[in-house]
């Protein structure tokens, strides 16, 4: 009988009663000595399972030192610096195995980046191909060391001494150049110089591009393998599902859930005997299992080994998704044997699917996944051919106590009863080394310094209340508000930070929340005479109750386009907005790069990541309407700089969590749409002061600059990946952005003071043709963003290149900047609603038609081109859509209002494809796992285009008939065209015999006058 706890948090543990068969082959069922179940190392098997390999391994306890250096050759010449590995990639590794052996091995590496040194033959000549033999390998590794020793003056120990190697394990890493070296292997006999000296137990030499595609868990797998772990996936190449799916750093260096089986912690000296429970002969008996994760100290036990003859063995074991294991898939017990008499790759390790057939929401494409058992789904389960029966049976009324006892531990846990509770013991473990004092002293000092400022700078704030009260910025009621928020934003965010601490640590988030707290001060000194500024709070809107006939937003619309210059120093603003719009949409557009070298390293999948990138558009559209009231009370200028600044910001932070999905959802994602927001507002409503006759054009410029950035970004910011890693592009960006960024930001300045009015204009909503384009732009937002952020994934899953996917993501972004000027020119013409229908109806049959059957790279890039000119003409053709037909002076309030609408798109259009990309078995099943989402993102398309239909349709049933120029509203229009008629003596009644295009004229004729 078997009881298996799914877990939802540390607390909870396995419970579970064997019953062994008759068909076991040792006799005296019994529980006996772990020494009984360590089954030895068959010499014959290259790599065994067994306990007690002499193979010269790397230490696995202790200290294992290692050697990094870097290789180019005659045909691959790299005259640049080696990639700053030591920065992100070796300290992630180094942790890694710091948390998968409870702190008992640490792995120091001697990185050596000053240079690549030359080997003396082309890289081809070493026929680097799965089937390299061993004596090709090994004057691979002599060629390398003899170039790193020709130019050091290390001393290395001859073979026969006594003193051991030079290092444990040298790393050997070729320049990306060398395309020859086309996949990594670690040597399973010691590295040697030429001259029998004695250099490393074992050598790891790295594919050119492996440790991009796999990131620092590659470190960890061949390191393994020096400790003389096999391989665990099907050799020569075969899928991980095979044998045990992604259940060990040895099947799949990008697995879900990587940490090592308890088998192998155990073989590695990291499992104490008293940790693993050995069962001999048929039998009954009742185990409780720890997570194999959670450090246990040798109260708990790990794993229950069932020996079934000298060289077989099933074993139980426990698997959350804590620690190296927090990407896990599936959660519960977990069932393997071990065979000691199978060599690597020939599958010495299997898992036993627990649930055949079951393919759970969250697992991809392999089938062992969800293998693991637990309460969820399966409670029994029979190993027939290992003599191992966990069946359901009289037992199961007993069962049934211990499961009700097992959850209700979950609730209430005895403190004194530490067996329950493995986060109790390893507090219980930590607090008895704690030093009371010492270094301890100097954190508190610390603490309270922070302390000094979150504390004081809040409880302090009615000082500053009572000097705004005096200057009659706002009342003591609404600054007391503001003053109380910031408290309430702590506690409201208290739990979300308890996960980011975990993530980041805590020198980090304390360096963040300072740089926040002074930010919010030297911020605050530039809007003390705004309550917006100070806390985002409405101000009153008053209308002159004398006219209320007339709309005074309108009227003001008209009064100031009659006097819109269409020139001179709006060339200025315009280039300025292009340049500011170059870093808003270029930095989101190009993320599909960033996202793409992410996915490689395994920091995420293409869901989670594309969500990251998301994240930012969609808070740009969430803020759109309280923006649309800051920038009434800040001006444009300022919004700008402030815009700029957090943009900035975004990248320099993102290089510093490159390793952290919540790192990279608070920075390039969070703090990246703040600094959107404010820049997208600003760009969106000064182009509208100075063109009126070329407005459309002023807009197409400017979102041209937008996708210009994205263009130029794309294509720059792959190289400085390959150039210098994740990091350094992030921070290059965001140093660029403040140097071009800032003096464009402050030549944007409004012609004329926008109009202070609430944060809605409520009666928009009373328009039909004002309901139809929110709705249209709410909808047709969910796709924009997808072929953007899975061009480059798409390429690759074609044997496509990095650097041919970052080049058709650079095309579809210079493409969407000709859009956005060929669009904005095109509404001066035909009219911005013609525009934007036609522009939305290709890009929904480019989706449709063109991209599920673009299998090569020739249509790809068609694709790329004519879909990144439909996206652009979009965003250039609705700004004008808006001014046109509700007035300039209302842009601010209109647009706010109608960019707020896409956040369900921003935020979910792109997501949602991930998702189903991922459904229909992720990017390694080939093309036709993007076909959902494909036709998803097509049909979504289409829905918006036909509202834009309507709409037009709505205004003038006369195809491609122009829009008359700022239709304003026409009960509006009509109500001022009646009042100036009756002032000019003329008569109300011939103005409704006149009927429609009559009324026009009419309008235009004394109205406009």
């Amino acid at each position: 009988m078997f009881i298996a706890s799914f877990f939802k948090s540390t607390r909870q543990l396995a419970s579970f009663s064997f019953a062994l068969s008759a068909a076991s082959a040792i006799s005296n069922g019994r529980r006996a000595d772990s020494s009984a179940c360590k089954l030895p190392a068959v010499p014959a098997a290259h790599y065994s399972e067994g306990h007690g390999v002499k193979f010269d391994c790397a230490p696995s306890f202790g200290t294992m030192r290692a050697k990094m250096i870097f290789v180019d050759s005659p045909d691959a010449i790299d005259s640049g610096i080696p990639p700053p590995l030591d920065r992100n990639e070796i300290p992630a590794a180094v942790e890694w195995f710091r948390n998968s052996s409870f702190g008992s091995l640490n792995l120091h590496v001697d990185f050596d980046g000053s240079r690549y040194y030359r080997m003396p033959r082309p890289s081809t000549s070493y026929s680097f191909e799965r089937n390299l033999t061993a004596e090709t390998h090994q004057k691979y590794m002599d060629h390398a060391v003899d170039a790193w020793l020709a130019y050091t003056n290390v001393t290395v120990p001859h073979v026969t001494s006594t003193n051991g190697p030079l290092v444990d394990v040298l790393y050997i890493v070729p320049t990306r150049k060398a395309s020859a070296i086309t996949f990594t292997t670690t040597s399973s006999i010691p590295v040697h110089t030429t001259r029998g000296h004695y250099v490393a137990r074992k050598g790891v030499t790295l594919g050119h591009e492996d440790l991009k595609f796999w990131g620092p868990k590659l470190l960890n797998h061949e390191t393994g393998h020096a400790m003389c772990l096999p391989d665990l996936y099907p050799l020569p190449v075969g899928y991980t599902q095979k044998y045990v799916g992604n259940w060990d750093l040895m099947a799949n260096a990008g697995g879900h859930s990587p940490d090592f089986f308890a088998w192998h912690k155990w073989k590695l000296g990291w499992l104490l005997d008293l940790e693993v429970d050995c069962i001999i002969g048929p039998g009954s008996s009742t185990h409780t299992l720890s997570p194999v994760e959670v450090m246990g100290g040798g109260a708990h036990t790990k794993a229950v080994v069932v020996r079934h003859n000298s060289t077989t063995a099933f074993v139980v074991e426990v698997r959350s998704n804590l620690g190296n294991n927090h990407g896990a898939y599936s959660q519960g017990v977990l069932l393997y044997m071990v065979a000691t008499d199978v060599e690597t790759g020939k599958g010495p390790v299997r898992v036993l699917d627990a649930n055949p057939g079951l393919r759970g929401e969250r697992c991809e494409s392999d089938r062992l996944d969800d293998a693991s058992l637990s309460l969820e789904r399966a409670s029994s389960f029979t190993a027939e051919e290992w003599g191992v029966t966990l069946p359901k049976g009289p037992a199961d009324r007993a069962a049934g106590t211990t499961l009700r006892q097992a959850r209700s531990a979950h609730h209430e846990v005895d403190p004194s009863d530490s067996d329950l509770d493995p986060v109790l013991e390893a507090s219980r473990i930590a607090d008895s080394t704690v030093p009371d004092g010492g270094y301890g002293w100097v954190v508190i000092s610390a603490c309270a310094i922070v302390g000094w400022w979150f504390s004081g700078v809040n409880y302090s704030w009615g000082v500053m209340q009572g000097a705004l009260v005096e200057r009659g910025v706002g009342s003591a009621s609404v600054l007391s508000f503001c003053g109380a928020l910031s408290p309430a934003l702590m506690a409201s965010l208290a739990i979300i930070n308890a996960r980011v601490v975990r993530s980041l640590g805590t020198r980090k988030l304390a360096l963040m929340g300072i740089f926040f707290v002074g930010m919010s001060q030297i911020g605050a000194s530039f809007v003390t005479h705004s309550t917006v500024g100070l806390f985002f709070l409405p101000a009153h809107h008053e209308v002159d109750p004398s006219d209320s006939d007339l709309d005074p937003v309108l009227e003001a619309s008209r009064i100031a386009d009659s006097t819109v210059p269409d020139g001179g120093y709006g060339w200025v603003v315009i280039s300025a907005c292009a340049i500011v719009g170059w870093w808003v949409s270029g930095v989101n557009y190009s993320w599909g790069v960033m996202q793409g070298a992410l996915v490689e390293r395994g920091v995420g999948s293409a869901s989670v990541l594309s969500f990251c990138g998301a994240l930012s558009p969609a808070l740009m559209a969430s803020l759109a309407i309280i923006n649309a009231r800051v920038v009434r009370s800040l001006g444009t200028r300022k919004l700008a700089l402030m815009g700029i600044f957090f943009v900035g910001m975004s990248q320099i932070g993102a290089s510093f969590v490159t390793h952290s999905t919540v790192g990279l959802f608070f920075l390039p994602g969070a703090l990246l749409g703040l600094g959107m927001s404010f820049c997208f507002m600003a760009v969106t409503v000064t182009p509208a002061q100075y063109f009126s006759r070329k407005r459309g054009l002023a807009n197409g410029i400017v979102y041209a600059g937008g996708g210009l950035g994205a263009a130029v970004l794309s294509i720059a910011t792959n190289a400085m990946i390959e150039r210098y890693g994740v990091e350094w592009a992030f921070r290059i960006i965001g140093i660029v952005c403040f140097s071009t960024g800032f003096p464009a930001a402050y030549m944007i300045k409004e012609r004329i003071p926008i109009q202070t009015s609430g944060f809605i204009d409520w009666k928009l909503f009373r328009q039909g043709s004002f309901d139809i384009i929110f709705v249209a732009g709410a909808i047709g937002v969910f796709p924009l963003l997808v072929p953007p952020f899975f061009i480059p994934l798409y390429a690759r899953s074609m044997g496509l290149s990095t650097s041919t996917g970052a080049a058709l993501l650079a095309g579809y972004n210079f493409s969407s900047a000709i859009g956005r000027i060929i669009s904005g020119h095109l509404c001066d013409i035909l009219g911005p609603l013609n525009t934007l229908f036609a522009f939305l109806a290709i890009n929904s049959l480019t989706m449709i038609a063109l991209w599920p059957a673009s299998t090569t790279l020739a249509p790809l890039a068609v694709f790329a081109v004519m879909n990144g000119l439909t996206n652009g003409g979009f965003f250039a053709s609705m700004p004008t859509c808006i001014g046109n037909i509700f007035g300039s002076a209302r842009v601010s309030t209109a647009m706010g209002m109608i960019v707020t609408g896409w956040v369900g798109g921003y935020l979910f259009g792109s997501p949602i494809a991930g998702y189903l990309l991922d459904a229909y078995g992720g990017a390694d099943e080939g093309l036709k796992a993007y076909r959902p989402a494909m036709f998803y993102a097509g049909s979504v398309s289409l829905v918006a285009t036909s509202l834009i239909l309507l709409m037009r349709l709505r205004i003038n049933k006369k195809p491609w008939a122009k829009e008359v120029e700022s239709l304003l509203n026409f009960k509006d229009a009509q109500r001022q065209c009646r009042r100036r008629i009756a002032n000019l003596g003329q008569s109300k009644g011939s103005l409704h015999a006149t009927g429609g295009p009559a009324w026009l004229m009419l309008y235009r004729a004394q109205c406009v006058a």
